[in-house]
């Protein structure tokens, strides 16, 4: 509302009260409009006039074609419709065939148009052309289509290209249908030439090679267009002399290249019409050694401990002299402890970032600083992580990088700082080396290269698709108080050479084990690769993929591990190929049988173990006495029977988290104290500790119970 008296508010309920059949639903939908600012409370007579016009008007935003709709979304509903029983996910999938669920369901890629005209102009040159959108429709078998088509690809030898069109829909995050064909063309080794049709981000996979640039004669459809206007646009867009230009040196690139890093790419494409296939790269920038200024108006802050400070400062200067913007707290080292005029400092410096979107963290790896518990940036990381800033991780001294951004990739900076000077307090700078390295940096934040020079970790990244459990473990580990009954029975065991082999917590639904697993990743040095599966995300309960991401974790945190790995069979020929239990033999024991000693025992985490398949969980148990006896592991689990049976020959008494136990109750005591701090007013200490007594009388022992009412509290 604005200025309407009380009788004309009134008026407005009534008139929309008479549209809504009784229906919530209704009332709500036309809510949501007036708040996102589709529709004006004077202008109320433009939307639907009743529910069913309401779900039509909705229906024909998200299908604009109804041949779009026939092709995904019917087959699913007959299925549906004629079943007899309630379908789960798996079973769905199962009858339709579909071991990726019709993977545009979301609505079809706008620049279809686009797709076909380039596909018949290679065509009339005489060349074969297998179009995904053509080939995966609903029902048919994705996997073997896709495996087919690149096969085809495969079979042409020097003759074969994968031409990947990059658009938002095609590339988007998770479920992006290009990103799973381009990931088996790296696999297999394929040349693929990555053509920009819209800016969205790029396939870590492929941030090595070079791209072709048509935005600049590409149109960019806008949220609120018709789609036969968008349509005529394109149309008329793709009948330009300039797109016609465009369109001929790609397929000239094509024809002339064996791949995008031959020599003639540049000739041929022109430098403005290339660039670097890295994260969120900008329209059209060029590979040349000029700066780009769109990218040099970056904020960036620096995250480091008190010996980096010499090279901090030198970079600051040479950074900000190249236009970079630097807050000025990059010149200060984090220190613990830190004062609260600091620590408030460090807060505003980030918020100052996290304000522009290309704000980011620079940090300064070294044991110092993400050493863990102790490191002196591991606090900052969190906070980084949660508001979404981006990382360039700097290696300074080789350390064991932190879990959360181990996918993230790095620049190798371990030369810079002058060994001679390395027990002094402050580390001095290799002048040689320093001007090789900072131009890397200058280049990668440029967008001109990426970190990863070699592209092993893309590489890597591309074949275990490692997961990110970096926004769980920060919520997780949120007002983290307690246990420390059950932390002192953990460090007991690690400290006991000759404990046992794993270590077990149970406990019910909503008591805490998550949160007490992601404190240990958090601040126990000795985890070396960790996993968090939940029933309600089937991909962390795959075990492929558990595996796989604790195979990549621990190549970032043992070298040795990395370099046994690297001089065995190729994993792009193992990974496909290899059933799980070979894949933990292969890739997991026998590489870590064939490395000396660590100067300490390594632990292993998985929580939720109870999500995964009884085979998995038997087939980890049986092969325990196989692994290294420096390898231990830490599993969580709910109270299941069948799983606790399994573990039962292996393993002591579990530690339980029973919600009745007096250890329980005055955890969640101290949760509540810490936490219900910020929410108090005048209330005297009896009076709090009264408050905090009646919430855990009520919360059955449960942490859940007592982190839903803090949050409703909070909000």
């Amino acid at each position: 509302y604005s200025n309407e008296t009380p009788e004309e508010r009134e008026n407005i309920v009534d008139f929309i009260t008479s549209r809504t059949e009784g229906l919530f639903l209704y009332a709500r939908h036309l809510v949501n409009a007036i708040a996102i600012g589709q529709l004006k409370l004077e202008k109320l007579d433009a939307f639907p006039t009743t529910m069913g016009g309401c779900l039509q008007h909705y229906f024909d935003a998200q299908f604009p074609s109804i041949e779009y709709y026939k092709k995904t979304i019917r087959p699913v509903l007959e299925v549906l419709c004629a079943a007899n029983e309630l379908l789960t996910l798996s079973m769905l999938r199962s009858m339709l065939q579909l071991e990726h669920m019709i993977f545009d369901i979301d609505g079809h890629d706008h620049y279809q148009a686009f797709a076909m005209g380039l596909k018949t102009e290679l065509h009339a040159r005489g060349h074969d052309v297998w179009v995904d959108h053509e080939q995966l429709t609903p029902g048919c078998d994705w996997e073997t289509d896709i495996s087919n088509g690149l096969d085809g690809v495969k079979e042409a030898q020097e003759n074969g290209r994968v031409l990947l069109l990059m658009t938002p829909h095609g590339l988007r995050r998770p479920d992006g249908y290009c990103l799973n064909e381009i990931a088996r063309a790296v696999t297999l080794r394929q040349q693929i030439f990555p053509v920009f049709v819209c800016t969205c981000e790029p396939p870590q996979s492929i941030s090595n090679l070079p791209y072709f640039d048509m935005r600049s004669v590409m149109p960019v459809k806008e949220e609120d267009e018709d789609m036969d206007a968008w349509i005529d646009r394109l149309s008329a867009a793709m009948r330009t002399p300039e797109y016609f230009e465009h369109l001929n040196r790609c397929i000239s690139l094509l024809e002339l290249c064996d791949n995008m890093l031959a020599y003639p790419v540049s000739l041929i494409a022109g430098n403005s019409r290339l660039g670097m296939c890295l994260p969120q790269s900008p329209a059209s920038l060029e590979l040349s050694s000029s700066k780009s200024e769109n990218l040099s108006d970056q904020r960036l802050l620096f995250s480091y401990g008190e010996k980096c400070q010499a090279l901090a400062a030198r970079l600051y200067d040479d950074l900000t002299a190249k236009g970079f913007s630097i807050h000025p707290m990059s010149l200060k080292p984090l220190k613990t402890p830190m004062t609260t005029e600091d620590e408030d400092a460090r807060r505003k410096a980030l918020d100052w970032a996290h304000e522009h979107k290309n704000g980011k963290l620079v940090l300064f790896i070294t044991p110092g600083s993400v050493g863990r518990p102790r490191g002196v940036c591991l606090n900052e990381i969190s906070l980084a992580m949660a508001k979404g800033l981006g990382f360039v991780p700097l290696m300074i001294r080789q350390s064991e990088i932190p879990l959360s951004i181990c996918r993230i990739q790095w620049l190798d900076m371990c030369d810079v700082c002058a060994v001679h000077e390395y027990d002094r307090e402050f580390w001095g700078v290799n002048e040689a080396r320093y001007l090789v390295r900072s131009a890397q940096l200058l280049s990668a934040l440029n967008g001109q290269h990426g970190l990863d020079h070699d592209g092993q970790q893309a590489r890597l990244l591309s074949i275990l698709s490692p997961f990110s459990f970096q926004y769980q473990v920060y919520k997780l580990t949120q007002c983290f108080v307690g246990r420390e009954w059950v932390l002192s029975k953990y460090d007991a065991w690690v400290q006991n050479p000759q404990g046992n082999r794993v270590f077990l917590i149970t406990g019910v639904i909503g008591s805490g084990k998550s949160s007490i697993a992601a404190h240990v990743i958090q601040n126990r040095p000795e985890i070396a690769a960790f996993h968090l599966a939940y029933l309600e995300d089937e991909q962390t309960q795959n075990a492929r993929r558990c595996i796989l991401s604790l195979v990549y974790q621990l190549i970032t945190q043992l070298p040795e591990y990395a370099n046994v790995l690297n001089t065995r069979e190729p994993l792009e020929e193992v990974v496909p190929m290899r059933s799980l239990v070979d894949l933990i033999y292969t890739l997991l024991i026998s590489p870590l049988n064939s490395i000396d000693h660590p100067d300490s025992i390594i632990v292993i985490l998985i929580d939720g173990i109870e999500c995964f398949e009884q085979e998995f969980i038997a087939t980890l148990i049986a092969h325990i006495d196989l692994w290294p006896t420096w390898v231990r592991f830490v599993f969580n689990t709910r109270e299941d029977p069948n799983v606790l049976q399994t573990l039962q020959a292996y393993i002591p008494p579990p530690i339980s988290l029973d919600p009745s136990s007096w250890d329980s109750k005055q955890d969640i005591k101290e949760y509540l104290r810490t936490a219900l701090v910020p929410y108090y007013s005048n209330e005297t200490p009896e009076e709090r500790e009264n408050i905090v007594d009646f919430i855990t009388s009520r919360t059955e022992g449960l942490f859940l119970y007592a982190r839903h009412l803090v949050n409703a509290i909070a909000i």
